[in-house]
């Protein structure tokens, strides 16, 4: 999971997490790339056969939404909901992405909130927001790796600048 990623790498028993959003917590605690690695946002989905449409915020007023409890853009899915009218929308915490899913399939939750390369195949968007950055962390002084890090990604982006959209084609 991607707690214990963190974990892993907190405790140094490995020397990059990648596909991490910056937070200023998280910049307490590990070093981020220079450069991003790619981009993604936050989303809200549900099960295939959901009746719910895409940014039908009318419905989403009476629907109950799944959120992992460490998600780093809960404020931005807040503030998505107020600016569509939603201020407090019907949320529920959960510790893991499998205890979330879990909760979708049980119908504890009609539908829930991550980062899009998290949204599973058959599942349906309902929005998008929050398109953020996302980057490779590392433990706080492991600078012979982070070193290396930043030059592989600044020669990737100089000599295939096409990559990430290419990549982000296959998510």
């Amino acid at each position: 999971s991607w707690d214990e990623a963190l974990k892993l790498l907190a405790d140094q028993n490995v020397d990059l997490v990648g596909s991490a959003q910056f937070s200023e917590e998280r910049a307490k605690i590990y070093q981020y790339a220079s450069l991003p690695s790619g981009y993604t946002f936050g989303a809200i989905a549900a099960k295939g056969d959901s009746l719910l449409a895409y940014e039908d915020f009318e419905a989403m007023q009476k629907i109950t939404f799944g959120m992992v409890k460490t998600y780093v853009r809960k404020n931005e899915f807040l503030q998505y909901m107020k600016d569509h009218g939603i201020v407090n929308p019907k949320l529920k915490m959960y510790d893991s992405t499998a205890d979330l899913l879990q909760a979708l399939e049980e119908g504890q939750i009609d539908a829930y909130i991550h980062t899009f390369t998290e949204v599973r195949q058959g599942h349906r968007l309902l929005g998008r927001f929050a398109p953020m950055p996302f980057y490779y962390i590392t433990y706080q002084g492991n600078e012979d790796v982070l070193r290396e890090l930043n030059q592989a990604i600044a020669d990737l982006k100089i000599s295939r600048p096409e990559l990430e959209t290419e990549l982000s084609m296959y998510n």
